[in-house]
């Protein structure tokens, strides 16, 4: 873990507003009450100061100054200062929550990896002179009209059940279930209608 990539990439200005906390900007710094346990109870005054280029803070205030590295620091200092926690637990959870550190881990582990050998697409050999196609393939021209068909009833449906599904802006529940029910088991039967139609057609 890499203390000095964490402090340069997990800027304290998110840290606290993951933690709900936003600052009043005058220039390169910005301003909040005081978020550190340190701090006195109550005390609304903006002595908490972020420093946006150099990503540390400082509170003015006596409360914090009254205890030695409570009063300013990196953005590890402050988590640890505000989680109660050590430096490096600190550390550790920024790096969580930053993603920091992961995407190098990550790349080692894939590396490492045994690779699959390469695939090899095979074909069926046709017979010379014979213009047949093989007879291990689907005939392409066959394959395509059925999914072109496929693919437009599945349009459909996709379309009905948009509309199905779409609620009115003034509809009530009940009646929004009841409709959706009825419309989707008419769909259903409709569906199942033509399928048995369609293999009718191809037995005969």
């Amino acid at each position: 873990m890499d203390f000095n990539e964490i402090k340069q990439r997990a800027k304290i200005v998110d840290v606290l507003l993951k933690r709900g906390i936003s600052l009043r900007y005058n220039g390169e710094w910005g301003s909040a009450p005081c978020p550190l346990p340190s701090h006195k109870q109550g005390d609304k005054d903006r002595t908490f100061q972020v420093n946006t280029r150099e990503n540390y803070f400082k509170c003015w205030s006596a409360s914090c100054n009254e205890k030695a590295g409570s009063k300013g620091g990196d953005v590890i200092n402050l988590v640890a200062l505000l989680d109660n926690c050590s430096q490096y637990e600190a550390a550790k959870r920024l790096a969580d929550m930053f993603h920091i550190g992961t995407s190098s881990h990550t790349s080692e582990l894939v590396s490492n990896e045994k690779k699959p050998a390469p695939h090899r697409e095979t074909r069926a050999e046709v017979p010379k002179g014979n213009g047949n196609k093989p007879t291990s393939q689907k005939d392409s021209s066959d394959y395509d009209k059925s999914s072109g068909k496929n693919n437009g009833y599945l349009h459909n449906v996709g379309l009905l059940l948009d509309g199905i599904l779409k609620r009115g802006e003034q509809e009530q529940e009940e009646v929004y279930l009841h409709r959706g029910k009825k419309a989707a088991m008419t769909l259903v039967k409709q569906s199942y209608l033509n399928g048995k139609k369609e293999a009718q057609g191809v037995a005969q």
